[in-house]
């Protein structure tokens, strides 16, 4: 994980479950860049309807590194 990772509370399983999304989908809070401007940082969702919408638009921007074991 990058240093702009903040990690949610303990307490906070909806939140949880929207870093573990996206760390399965390949984004360790790297910098997402804005494709249209480039210039601009995407910021991290903090739902998982956003999580969902944030992989399918920048899934090429992912590291694709799925070698991560949960358990």
């Amino acid at each position: 994980m990058t240093h702009r990772f903040r990690p949610p509370k303990r307490q906070d399983e909806s939140a949880w479950k929207v870093v573990r999304y996206l760390i399965e989908n390949g984004f360790y809070y790297q910098h997402i860049y804005d494709e249209e401007t480039v210039s601009t940082y995407v910021p991290y969702p903090n739902t998982m309807i956003e999580a969902k919408e944030f992989v399918n638009k920048y899934h090429s921007q992912s590291t694709d590194n799925k070698n991560i074991d949960w358990d």
